[in-house]
């Protein structure tokens, strides 16, 4: 076989590597030679194909039409972005996973069948707002979806970053911490005397803060936000209930301010608490037994410690959560711990 022939191959084959980059980490691909983009970009289609979902029989056919037609990865990358354009995604993805054809043949459907499906929709698009981090860059962007004129009209007195923050100057809050900012005693200490202006702290949101941004942000508005200690009460739950509640939330939140699969920056606020010994294989609702966990992430865990690894799992390894793949290979998450949390509150509610 020929480089050619391989390259034919790997291109029908785009079903099967999906497959195998399901339940990978966005590192973990990106050391085989691909752009970090490109290998966020392929694990979302994975998740499509091979994760979580209600519509599990229209999945499975999907994956087994695209993998009998020899779908390739850009045929189903596009596939992708036109069944994303209509109310019924998984409908169209099934109708286009079947076809047989060329790309272009396929793509030309597509695009007929967006315009047909889409032809009574309201002129003006659903309102939205949604935030994606990341977590490499320590940064984040806002996606704001308005009719096309309200957008139009807002670019027209925002041109620049610095415009953006001058519009919203008037309306908008300026930064206070809103959630749970987790940090040792010592940490505080040194941001108090204006020494740890290096240190980084995560916050439940899945934001990032320096020790100065913390600093400026805790007295901004002063009373709100305060060291509390540990909440009185049981921390263990054992058998009695399989659901953490808001303490044992808080603690898995503290140990992991963002998802502990390897490269995943899913944040606490948003992910679940996940029984590293799973519940049905007698895992207690128990401190040291949990972990925060997106819902993805929680939902193709290896719970099952005898079966044969598939996705990995997640594991507590001297004192720390950490991710080890069907390989075996262990990796934690590089992101802070702590053991206390700041969190806000309002002046004269109790502590």
């Amino acid at each position: 076989m020929n480089h050619l022939d391989a390259l034919e191959t790997l291109l029908r084959g785009g079903v099967a590597l999906l497959a195998a980059a399901a339940g990978k980490t966005p590192r973990q691909l990106a050391s085989l030679g691909l752009p970090l983009h490109q290998a966020r970009s392929m694990l979302t289609l994975a998740g499509v194909y091979f994760g979580p979902t209600k519509s599990t029989a229209r999945q499975r056919r999907c994956a087994a039409a695209a993998r009998a037609n020899g779908h390739s990865l850009p045929t189903l990358e596009m596939i992708e972005k036109h069944a994303g354009r209509v109310p019924s995604p998984w409908a169209l993805r099934e109708e286009l996973c079947a076809m047989t054809g060329s790309y272009e043949e396929i793509r030309a459907h597509a695009k007929a069948r967006v315009e047909e499906l889409t032809a009574d929709r309201p002129p003006n698009p659903r309102r939205g707002l949604r935030v994606t981090h990341d977590v490499q860059a320590m940064a984040a962007t806002i996606h704001y979806t308005a009719p096309e004129h309200e957008v139009a009209a807002l670019l027209a007195e925002v041109r620049t970053p610095e415009g953006f923050r001058a519009l919203l100057a008037d309306g908008a809050p300026t930064t206070v911490i809103r959630t749970h900012a987790f940090l040792h005693v010592d940490e505080e200490m040194a941001i108090e005397s204006g020494e740890g202006d290096d240190i980084l702290f995560a916050l439940s949101n899945g934001a990032r803060m320096t020790g100065a941004e913390l600093l400026a942000a805790k007295y901004r508005e002063r009373g709100e936000d305060v060291l509390v200690h540990p909440m009185h009460g049981a921390v263990n739950a054992y058998r009695t209930s399989r659901f953490a509640n808001e303490k044992q939330r808080l603690l898995a939140a503290a140990e992991n301010p963002v998802c502990g699969w390897d490269g995943c920056g899913s944040p606490a606020d948003k992910s679940q608490v996940h029984h590293l010994r799973a519940w049905e294989h007698g895992g207690p609702t128990n401190a040291e037994n949990h972990a925060t966990c997106c819902g993805y992430h929680n939902g193709v865990n290896d719970d099952d410690p005898n079966a044969p690894p598939r996705r990995g799992r997640l594991e507590r390894r001297n004192g720390e959560i950490v991710y080890v793949s069907p390989g075996g290979s262990v990796t934690r998450n590089g992101h802070p711990t702590a053991r206390l949390g700041v969190m806000r509150r309002k002046a004269g509610t109790p502590a």
